[in-house]
C-alpha cells in the first residue's frame, strides 16, 4: 500500500509539473487591444535601457509645447476595434487623435508572432510630436505589452523605436 501511495504521489507530481511547465507564448489580442482607449506616454528608443527620443523638435520651446499637449485630455489617443479569430485581428478598424489631426484606418495584429500593422498614411499635424505619432503608426510592424501597457514598435531612419501607451482612464 505504501508503494502504491508513493507511485500515485509521483504520478501527480509529474503530471502537475508538465501542466505548470507548459506555456503559451501567445497573447490575448482581444484583451490587449479592444474595448479601451490607449494614451501615448512617450516615444522611446528600443535599446537597453530604453531612452526617450528627443529628435522630433527643433527647439526646447517646441518640445515643451508638445509635452503640454501630450498631457491634454483627448490628444495622442487611439482605440482599436475588430473581431478576434484564431488569435488574430484582420481588417480591424482604429480611430484616434494626435493634436490637431484625427486619425483612422485599418489594422491587423497576430497574437502569436506579435506582428502589427496599420494603413495609416502620413498626414500633417500641428505639432512635431503629433506628426511623429502619426508617422510611427504608419511604420508600425510589431507590438508588445499587456492589457495595461502597450508598445508599438517601428523603425524610422534606421533606428528602432516604440510608442509607449497606457490605458487612458480619462475617457
Amino acid at each position: 500500500m505504501k508503494t502504491y501511495l508513493h507511485l500515485v504521489c509521483l504520478a501527480v507530481i509529474t503530471i502537475s509539473s508538465f501542466s505548470l511547465s507548459s506555456c503559451n507564448n501567445s497573447d490575448d489580442v482581444g484583451e490587449i487591444f479592444l474595448d479601451k482607449t490607449w494614451k501615448l506616454t512617450k516615444i522611446l528608443a528600443d535599446q537597453n535601457p530604453p531612452q526617450e527620443v528627443y529628435d522630433y523638435w527643433d527647439s526646447e520651446e517646441a518640445r515643451k509645447k508638445s509635452l503640454e499637449l501630450l498631457f491634454e485630455k483627448g490628444t495622442f489617443v487611439i482605440s482599436f476595434s475588430g473581431f478576434v479569430k484564431n488569435n488574430k485581428i484582420d481588417d480591424g478598424g482604429y480611430s484616434g487623435r494626435a493634436t490637431t489631426s484625427e486619425i483612422s484606418g485599418k489594422w491587423t495584429v497576430d497574437g502569436d508572432s506579435r506582428v502589427f500593422s496599420t494603413t495609416q498614411t502620413e498626414i500633417n499635424d500641428g505639432d512635431p510630436l503629433g506628426r511623429a505619432f502619426i508617422k510611427a503608426l504608419s511604420l508600425a510592424d510589431k507590438y508588445g505589452g499587456d492589457s495595461q501597457n502597450l508598445q508599438i514598435f517601428f523603425t524610422e531612419g534606421g533606428k528602432r523605436r516604440y510608442l509607449l501607451f497606457r490605458v487612458d482612464n480619462a475617457e
